[in-house]
């Protein structure tokens, strides 16, 4: 059986984040994008104004993200230091 595999779409902003990171965290963040589209529930489920997106932890970075189930996407909403990337607006 084939495995089901997220296809990964950033947003505008998280796009831009992401380019201006540096290139072995932006590697790093790779490798851990590649697990998240084999199984995007691996995230932590977030709470309060960020419900209903996840976090993944990529060393000091985290990457948050939304699931389309039904049309197999997910969306990076924000990457980022640890500190910094919760201070977002839910999309």
């Amino acid at each position: 059986m084939r495995e089901r595999r997220y296809d990964i779409f950033f947003t505008r902003t998280s796009q831009k984040e992401f380019i201006l990171l540096p290139e072995d965290v932006r590697r790093e963040i790779t490798l851990v994008l590649d697990e998240i589209a084999l199984d995007p529930l691996r995230g932590k489920p977030l709470h309060g104004h960020l419900k209903g997106l996840y976090s993944e932890r990529a060393g000091k970075y985290r990457i948050i993200y939304k699931l389309e189930k039904n049309e197999l996407i997910i969306v990076i909403v924000s990457v980022g230091h640890r500190r910094d990337v919760y201070n977002i607006r839910k999309v």
